[in-house]
């Protein structure tokens, strides 16, 4: 079998790949603008792996889920991964959910889902597939509104038709997949045939017709939307004919009277400006020289125009013109009221207005403007300027430019917005029609003319189509597409026969399940009760070598338990004892038979088992459990623990009593041994934890006392004699012994109680020996003892806490020098033992130990008679050190016989390595 998680991961990246690629094949069949689907198995499929591999299968269902909406958005035309994360997410809580409540309601184990019984099948379909798969179509409709792949109004539609395919998808996809990996294989390995089969085919039927009547439907909806996007189109262009006609009028009226004042053409605008018109404005150009300004302004005003002045735009991104340029100004413009504001404007300097003013000079053709932000229009909003040079005589020819642009004398001009002009035609269209109306000058810096924001740069959808306008020297697109359901191509009608094809797929499958869960069920009841007869037999067969070798178990049992059996009569008489309980009491069978059980009970313990035993009769309890004790033969007396309870017969009367009698002597006697060691150790507690504290409060008043003896002793205005200064030199050496003895007390208890804190880094042993011998070198001095290092060259380093080595080496070089004859010696050498441990030992020419002496050297307290000597010392610091040195996973042990000195030998690790070693 693979480990756990290989089985997994294989698992879950079949149920990935099998949900992405049947999803994907399944959304085939949606019908735009909805992206839901009359059957959607892999629905079926999420349920039934979970219900058969648990719910650990929800990752892959999410990212199956995830990968197919992906492809579906980016196909569509909405790339973006929150809704399809969102749509994972609701497919696999769906599939959590179906499969929970099919389990938990159903109560069966997940590897028994058998759907043999007609209930089972109910709660199946209700649970798994009806009442989960609302949560998939919530969530799912929710991510197309806020992707906005789907409108408000389109999320009924969308929501119905997704909870359909998910049901149906379930009721077909999950007994199939269930086929192939449901438990017990038993039940549905041979349903592949009977069940997978035929659904399979029904449901492939049902595919390829629903996919025909689609395409029936799909080919009608797009004539019908192309005949509306058409007739839209068509529309268009005969409204952007206005202004053209208006250009074209104003062009003859300008050049019949070239003088014409603003009432007389305020007049012939009148009706053209009239209610419904889609013109903003039509005006009239003049071209003036730089020297006729001055004149030119003045006549205006003479025309009633009161501050009419010739001026360039102050707008970022307009032109400037130089002084000796010709100008065309903006000398009569209708209605005036709204587009005063453009009177006097050099159109030549607006960058859009250019190249149409430069195309319509030359050619004498009507030339548009890109969309850019009108001289009039306070607001945002893109216009189109439609302009016609007007000329005075003979143009010339089209291509002699400087006889064109000599005759010039202005242009007549008609504004329009291009969004005004489409909005109606939008409301002429069909409603489920959305318009946009693009530039394709791919120089233009608005390409959008009209329509909502970013639609010139979306990508269309299938049901689509783009038409090419040529309006005056622009070349347009009108962009039209559903952005709604088409009335009468609503696809109801594909739906409705899948789903009723589908419906009596799932019903067949349904049958097929009763029907082979019945067969089945049958055929299992036939072997169940063909088996239940042959064990009958078998049974009946065994049943006598059964019961005589239950006969011959009893007996070894009862012959050799290593407790005592004791079977009585009501009265308490023995009828049937085991070799133990003989061996216990000292009296043989034949013995304890002609007495009762109450005659070997210690006199102290008779009234409390008699008054059990009558309590056991009467019938208030069923048994007695109690420590008691038995006179044995020969009068020694037994603790045991007895369990007394009643047996009876065939028709439920009292009729022997059976005890079981254990032996319980030792066990007290260790319980009592527990409880004194418990004693023990909570005395040895008590007294750590006295030191402790008995320690920290001699430690305050004693370092009070040091310091106020070093201020006298640093003297003031009254100098001590030299008695007092040696008093108080006593009693400074006092407190710094007894100072030190409280310390070790202190070390001692915190070994004891397991507070020692250490660090454990590489030491180099040369300079802390040499840094410890410092502090001891004035004391070895005055007694001439001589000190002496040699360290091998591969053992100079151990690993150890440096202040509790140091403390250790304090400790065994005081003693060295303590306990040492004059003019003695003390000599510290070391030397490697393999790679992995150091030995360095401190030797003295002293008194030496003798073997009694070295057995009790470790004791704590024991100064092994050097209590009596001059040398100080508490008869804690060896048993401080010998710990210490263990805690730093080393070893302290000591060489000596009397009169020869004392050699203590520490075995330290070398290394952090060596340590570890040592642990394992």
């Amino acid at each position: 079998m693979p480990p756990p998680f290989l089985t997994w991961a294989l698992r879950s990246l079949l149920l990935g790949l099998a949900y992405a690629l049947i999803s994907v094949l399944a959304l085939r069949l949606a019908l735009p603008p909805n992206y839901a689907t009359p059957l959607y198995p892999s629905a079926g499929l999420a349920l039934a792996a979970l219900l058969c591999w648990g719910w650990r299968m929800v990752p892959a269902v999410v990212l199956g889920s995830f990968a197919a909406n992906v492809l579906l958005a980016m196909e569509r035309g909405h790339p973006s991964l929150l809704g399809p994360a969102l749509i994972g997410v609701g497919a696999g809580l769906q599939a959590w959910v179906g499969a929970w409540a099919v389990q938990r309601l159903r109560g069966a184990d997940p590897e028994e889902l058998s759907l043999t019984e007609p209930r089972d099948l109910a709660l199946f379909y209700a649970l798994g597939a009806g009442l989960s798969c609302l949560i998939s179509p919530s969530m799912g409709a929710a991510a197309l509104w806020l992707n906005g792949a789907a409108t408000l109004a389109q999320l009924p539609s969308t929501w119905g038709h997704w909870w359909v395919g998910d049901t149906l998808g379930v009721l077909i996809g999950a007994p199939i997949t269930l086929t192939l990996i449901g438990q017990p294989r038993a039940t549905w390995a041979p349903r592949r045939i009977s069940v997978a089969l035929p659904m399979l085919a029904a449901t492939l039927l049902m595919v390829l017709a629903t996919s025909q009547v689609i395409s029936w439907e799909t080919q009608g909806q797009r004539q019908a939307f192309e005949r509306d996007a058409l007739a839209a189109a068509n529309a268009l262009e005969t409204a952007l004919q206005e202004p053209l006609q208006a250009l074209a009028a104003n062009q003859v009226l300008f050049s019949i009277y070239p003088n014409l004042n603003r009432r007389e053409f305020e007049r012939g605008s009148v009706a053209r400006l009239a209610t419904g018109s889609r013109l903003l404005a039509l005006g009239w150009a003049a071209r003036v020289g730089p020297s006729e300004l001055a004149a030119f302004d003045a006549a205006a005003r003479r025309d009633g125009l009161a501050d009419y002045r010739v001026h360039e735009r102050q707008r970022a991104g307009d032109l400037r013109i130089a002084t000796d340029e010709d100008k065309l100004a903006i000398r009569l413009i209708e209605p005036l009221q709204r587009n005063a504001s453009a009177l006097g404007v050099n159109i030549r300097a607006i960058p859009q207005a250019r190249p149409a003013l430069d195309h319509a000079a030359r050619t004498g053709l009507p030339a548009a403007t890109a969309g850019f932000r009108l001289s009039q229009d306070s607001a945002d909003n893109t216009g189109v300027v439609l302009y016609q040079a007007v000329y005075a005589g003979e143009p010339g020819e089209p291509d002699n430019q400087a006889l064109r642009q000599q005759a010039l004398r202005g242009m007549v001009f008609a504004t329009i917005r291009p969004d005004q002009v489409l909005d109606t035609v939008v409301r002429a269209s069909a409603p489920y029609l959305a318009f946009c109306l693009v530039d394709t000058d791919p120089h233009t810096a608005r390409p959008l003319l009209a329509g909502k924001p970013g639609c010139a740069a979306q990508t269309l959808p299938p049901l689509s189509r783009v038409h090419k306008l040529q309006f005056s020297g622009r070349a347009w697109e009108l962009r039209a597409w559903a952005a709604g359901p088409m009335p009468s191509h609503d696809g109801m009608g594909s739906l409705l026969f899948a789903v009723v094809g589908l419906i009596s797929t799932a019903l067949l499958g349904a049958l097929l399940l009763t029907v082979t869960g019945r067969a089945k069920r049958i055929a299992d009841l036939v072997t169940e009760r063909t088996a239940e007869l042959r064990r009958e037999v078998q049974e009946r067969e065994r049943a006598a070598e059964a019961l005589h070798a239950s006969e011959e178990r009893f007996r070894n049992i009862f012959e050799h338990a290593a407790v005592g059996l004791v079977f009585t009569d009501l009265r308490g008489v023995p009828q049937q004892v085991n070799p133990y309980f003989c061996r216990l009491v000292g009296f043989s069978s034949a013995e304890l038979m002609q007495r009762s059980s109450i005659a070997i009970t210690h006199p102290d313990d008779r009234a409390e088992d008699l008054r059990l035993g009558r309590s056991l009769l009467r019938g208030e309890i069923d048994s007695y459990r109690r420590n008691k004790r038995y006179i044995t033969k020969f009068g020694q007396i037994v603790q045991v623990r007895a369990l007394v309870s009643m047996q009876r017969d065939a028709r439920g009367e009292p009729f022997r009593l059976v005890g079981v009698v254990e032996d319980v002597t030792d066990q007290l006697r260790l319980r009592e041994l527990e409880r004194a060691r418990s004693a023990a150790e909570a005395a040895n507690q008590a007294k750590n934890e006295f030191l402790s504290r008995i320690s920290h409060e001699l430690r305050t008043p004693l370092n009070a006392m040091l310091g106020f003896t070093q201020l006298l002793e640093l003297g003031g205005e009254q100098q001590l004699s030299e008695q007092q200064r040696g008093w108080l030199a006593q009693i400074r050496a006092a407190g710094w012994h007894l100072l030190e003895m409280i310390n070790e007390t202190l070390d001692w208890s915190r070994i004891e109680t397991g507070a020692l804190k250490l660090e454990l880094a590489p030491q180099a042993l040369e300079p802390l020996l040499a840094s410890t011998w410092a502090m001891l070198e004035a004391d070895a001095a005055k007694r001439g003892i001589a000190y002496s290092v040699e360290l091998a060259a591969d053992a100079q380093q151990v690993y150890a806490d440096a202040t509790r080595l140091k403390q250790v080496f304090t400790n065994l070089l005081s003693n060295a020098v303590k306990y040492n004859h004059p003019q003695g010696q003390v000599r510290v050498s070391s030397r490697a033992l393999g790679d992995e441990r150091i030995e360095i030992t401190v030797a003295d020419t002293g008194l030496g130990l003798s073997e009694a002496q070295q057995a009790q050297l470790f004791q704590p307290f024991n100064r092994l008679g050097r209590e009596l000597s001059q040398a100080e010392g508490t008869g804690i610091g060896l048993v401080i050190c010998k710990r210490l040195v263990e805690a730093m996973n080393g070893s302290l042990t000591v060489r000596s016989a009397t009169g020869q000195g004392a050699s203590f030998v520490l075995d330290l690790p070398a290394s952090a390595g060596a340590m570890s070693s040592a642990a394992d």
